[in-house]
């Protein structure tokens, strides 16, 4: 009986140690709008574990409800706009790269969360930063664009020490 409890309790421990389950818990839109950099790093994104999602329940539901409060949204929720957002932006990121291909040479990814939209992943130069920024702007109902981009060192590759300014997935590193 005592080796069956044993056993038991370090297979909790060893659970309970090993690398949770990430998940986009709250279905935010998270988009790969461009996969011209090989091995750029995936970014978290909206993935969290359970215990990050239990945390930030309470917080979600007072931002989300913050917009409507203060007279800035027509919906009760800042999270309602965001599968149109989301939608809106891949339309507007698709005009551009069919105008202009300069952005297409990068591995970028967006995540949408009440109005709010984040890019993140690669491009080969500085100046595409600003670009990205700036077309996502436009979108309508977008509130913020924050980008963090790494540049690469090259069209299609990223050097191994190039500095990642995104949460990446754990099995994404570099």
């Amino acid at each position: 009986m005592r080796c069956i409890v044993a056993i038991t309790v370090i297979a909790v421990l060893t659970h309970g140690l090993s690398a949770e389950t990430l998940k986009n818990h709250y279905n935010d839109p998270f988009v790969q709008v461009t996969r011209d950099i090989k091995n750029c790093p995936q970014p978290r994104g909206p993935f969290m574990t359970v215990k990050e999602a239990l945390a930030e329940a309470h917080p979600r539901i007072e931002r989300g409800t913050t917009c409507f409060r203060a007279g800035k949204c027509s919906e009760p929720n800042s999270y309602r706009y965001d599968a149109r957002i989301a939608a809106a932006a891949q339309q507007v990121i698709s005009a551009q790269l069919a105008k202009s291909p300069t952005l297409a040479h990068s591995s970028v990814w967006i995540t949408v969360q009440r109005r709010f939209v984040f890019v993140q992943g690669c491009v080969t130069r500085r100046a595409d930063i600003a670009l990205w920024e700036s077309l996502l702007r436009q979108v309508p109902e977008v509130e913020y664009v924050g980008v963090d981009l790494a540049i690469a060192a090259g069209k299609s590759h990223m050097k191994a020490n190039t500095k990642i300014p995104y949460p990446v997935m754990p099995d994404a590193a570099p």
